[in-house]
């Protein structure tokens, strides 16, 4: 397993954590994760998924480099409050994975492109993979 970094907080029963893997994978294209998952997540160029069981946002962000044009950076964002699709925790998890990606992608790892990615939330929908 590679080390990337994790972040985990928790307070009174409650938890939200972080985990970012910068690696050359391509990111998948939103018709394929719409095929096969119950929730898609999306942000103008970057998608992902949503698992309601953990809730969990596991997305990907362009960031494509000279060296690996097809680079993404992965970020998973989970809250405890997010679990079972609770309305109002996804509201919140799909708000913190927006600023997240935002943020990791145009000020920490610069990625090319990174000011595509909107202001706001993390849409999350559902895919065909819940019928």
């Amino acid at each position: 397993m590679s080390d990337v970094p994790v972040c985990e907080l928790s307070a009174k029963g409650r938890s939200v954590s972080f985990r970012v893997d910068y690696s050359g994978f391509p990111n998948d294209p939103l018709a394929e994760l719409e095929k096969e998952n119950k929730f898609v997540a999306e942000l103008g160029p970057a998608r992902g998924t949503y698992d309601e069981f953990n809730g969990t946002v596991h997305f990907g962000i362009p960031c494509p480099t000279a060296e690996g044009p097809d680079n993404t950076l992965f970020l998973n964002v989970g809250a405890s409050k997010a679990r079972d699709a609770d309305a109002a925790g996804m509201t919140k998890l799909a708000e913190l994975t927006g600023y997240a990606a935002r943020t990791l992608a145009q000020n920490v790892y610069k990625c090319k492109g990174a000011d595509e990615l909107p202001e706001g939330p993390v849409h999350i929908k559902r895919g065909e993979g819940s019928r």
